[in-house]
């Protein structure tokens, strides 16, 4: 009985070590939203812009709170709307230009 438990104390103690930060993620979704408001998009589409900039604070608000995948998974959502904000503002913006 004893060696079961101190198995799954070691078990429960690696699988805690194997999460890791998602500083990657982090940083891309910085990244993406700032470029997409350097080409308005938080003014040409604000509601995707807005869904992007929610998602991006509540990863940083579990990345705060040590829940790294739940941050990744924000922060890869925030990525994925930011970017389709900037495409349709860049995509926008080509057309009023021709």
């Amino acid at each position: 009985m004893q060696k079961i438990v101190c198995f799954l104390l070691f078990i429960n103690f690696f699988t805690t070590c194997i999460s890791t930060q998602p500083n990657k993620e982090y940083a891309l979704a910085q990244s993406a939203l700032l470029t997409a408001k350097q080409f308005s998009a938080d003014q040409m589409f604000p509601k995707t812009y807005s869904k992007a900039l929610s998602f991006y604070n509540k990863g940083v608000s579990l990345y705060k709170k040590q829940d790294y995948e739940e941050a990744r998974n924000s922060f890869e959502e925030a990525i994925k709307l930011a970017e389709k904000a900037e495409f349709k503002a860049r995509l926008k913006k080509i057309r009023e230009s021709e």
